[in-house]
């Protein structure tokens, strides 16, 4: 959302995802919703205008869904009722930390699947789990480690562990897409779903006024709520 602090840009935020066709939106960056019945966690970050993560929707009543939170704005979840079950929703925003002289958001995101795990490994949600986000992070950064250390790779490998697949190829340096023009182009945005589900190849749509990341859509074969 590339720091979208005002009302009036998350307002045309929101108008073009909904011109777009989106029922629902996994937000980063992004100023506080003034429409309360959006989901939404603060980014601690002290003196400095509110933004952190949060789940958009085109009026349909996704509940937030408790856990824990070690990181502040690090994830929110939601979930919408279904005959099959809860359909699970979780925006993640990695957070860059400094560490012995250079930024890191794997420590940041470990923690986040930590406190999301009681989530990913219930059995009742299994096969209804819709999980994206800004990462900030990918396979391919390990190349640069020192000694070729698997760092980024470790993240993710725990991320299929729990049955989840990514929408768009990661694994391989030639197949990376990118996702994010700011001080390089680089894949570091990421939808992935429970492998049970069914998509359709997604497209990137780039809205230069509202961020430097591309927008994933993707359509997602879903059970049919509920209850909304």
């Amino acid at each position: 959302m590339n720091h979208c602090f005002k009302e009036g840009k998350l307002s045309e935020a929101r108008a073009w995802l909904a011109e777009s066709g989106a029922s629902i939106g996994l937000l980063q960056e992004s100023a506080p919703p003034a429409v309360r019945n959006d989901l939404y966690d603060q980014v601690a970050t002290p003196g400095r205008v509110a933004w952190g993560t949060g789940i958009w929707t085109a009026g349909h009543q996704v509940r937030a869904v408790a856990h824990r939170a070690t990181v502040p704005g690090g994830a929110v979840g939601g979930e919408a009722p279904s005959s099959e079950g809860p359909i699970t929703l979780i925006s993640v925003y990695g957070q860059l930390e400094g560490f012995l002289g250079t930024q890191w958001s794997i420590p940041n995101l470990h923690r986040i699947l930590s406190d999301l795990t009681p989530l990913l490994a219930d059995h009742k949600r299994r096969g209804r789990i819709v999980l994206g986000g800004d990462f900030n992070a990918g396979v391919t950064f390990d190349k640069d480690r020192i000694g070729g250390l698997r760092s980024h790779s470790l993240l993710f490998d725990r991320l299929e562990a729990f049955g989840l697949k990514s929408v768009i190829p990661y694994r391989d340096a030639s197949d990376q897409t990118v996702t994010w023009k700011g001080s390089g182009e680089k894949q570091s945005d990421y939808v992935f779903v429970s492998e049970e589900l069914a998509y359709r190849d997604p497209e990137l749509r780039w809205h230069n006024e509202l961020s430097d990341h591309a927008a994933i859509m993707v359509d997602v074969d879903l059970p049919e709520p509920t209850g909304l």
